[in-house]
């Protein structure tokens, strides 16, 4: 698991309220040196969030992966479906369509901005 973009995750979601990453700012700020135009970089990023999901799933943490969006913040990637079903959460399609996503973010942020949560987990 890459625990640098797992720890940028956390601090971005602990130190801003609500606010949403997108693929290229964790590729840029993690300096690794993916250009999301190409279909194996995205690939890359997308196993990397998986693990990191699969990894918050394991330990009963909400999504971190929830707060990485498309570039503009206004859609997720359909990966993040895909991995929750493949977790057991939920039919990945009635999750899309119910924009489980956002549900999840707003989870991730008052998970990670618990100063205990934080200062335990990170």
């Amino acid at each position: 698991m890459n625990n640098r973009v797992r720890q940028y995750l956390i601090d971005k979601a602990h130190e801003r309220a609500f606010k949403t990453v997108s693929y290229s700012e964790v590729s840029r700020d993690c300096k690794l040196g993916l250009d999301m135009s190409r279909n194996d970089h995205r690939d890359e990023i997308g196993g990397i969030l998986f693990e990191i999901f699969e990894f918050e799933h394991r330990n009963k943490r909400p999504p971190l992966t929830a707060i990485v969006m498309r570039e503009g913040g206004n859609e997720i990637g359909f990966g993040f479906y895909a991995a929750c079903e493949y977790l057991g959460i939920g039919n990945a399609k009635i999750l899309y369509d119910r924009m489980y996503a956002f549900e999840a973010q707003t989870d991730v942020v008052n998970f990670w901005k618990s100063i205990s949560n934080y200062a335990t987990y990170r």
